[in-house]
């Protein structure tokens, strides 16, 4: 399951946060071939402090990156940062979190 953890935005910013994460959503599902949305898990840390347009950072966790390479890696990385520009965010970063193992069921 594809965890995408998204932090820069402000508590009032809701109808952004949906539209980030629907879009997230869709694009890791059809990037991976998941069977439905709702094996992408988008979560969001706010903080009321945040100013507006504020650097908005997505790490991206999944065994899905380890044996990409880096051009497919940067593509990915390039669109997500495209769903939080249509979001309304031109200040934008997203990244991939590198582990050396990750352990857990998959989903059936």
């Amino acid at each position: 399951m594809p965890i995408i953890d998204i932090s820069g935005l402000r508590p009032e910013e809701a109808d952004a946060m949906d539209e980030i994460e629907e879009g997230i959503k869709a694009y890791f599902t059809e990037l991976i071939g998941l069977s439905s949305p709702d094996h992408v898990m988008v979560t969001f840390f706010t903080n009321e402090r945040t100013k507006p347009n504020e650097h908005v950072m997505a790490r991206l966790i999944s065994k899905y990156f380890w044996n990409k390479d880096q051009k497919h890696i940067d593509e990915v990385c390039w669109a997500v940062v495209e769903i939080l520009e249509t979001a309304g965010h031109p200040y934008n970063e997203a990244f991939p979190l590198h582990a050396l193992a990750m352990s857990g069921r998959e989903l059936k």
